[in-house]
């Protein structure tokens, strides 16, 4: 991204946006972060592992298109912030900040939490 413009973009999937704000600062974190395997206070799991009940640090998300990671992160699912697992049946339901969302299972699995609460 260049002095004075608006247009950011992934080195990873080659998608532009202009820049707004909390979602541009959430994304720019998670590009410069990257896909990490093992955290050094637990396990990396998706969400879809984790226990109902349970919260967790999203540590990074895996879409399968530009889109839904905007559609996440306007939810505010993105890189480092909490989530709560609230049920796992019918759908996945995830509590955020104040917003709660229900996502498909295959949308549980491209998001990674930090279990900091591995099963004993």
């Amino acid at each position: 991204m260049s002095r004075g413009c608006a247009m950011v973009r992934c080195p990873h999937c080659g998608y532009e946006y202009v820049e707004s704000g909390r979602f541009a600062d959430m994304l720019r974190r998670w590009i410069r972060r990257g896909p990490e395997k093992i955290a050094e206070d637990g396990e990396i799991i998706p969400v879809a592992e984790m226990r109902v009940g349970s919260s967790a640090p999203v540590a990074y998300i895996t879409p399968s298109s530009p889109a839904r990671l905007n559609r996440l992160a306007s939810y505010g699912i993105a890189a480092g912030s909490d989530v709560r697992l609230i049920a796992k049946r019918p759908a996945v339901v995830l509590a955020c900040g104040s917003s709660s969302i229900a996502i498909e299972d295959d949308v549980a699995r491209e998001i990674y939490v930090r279990n900091t609460n591995p099963a004993a």
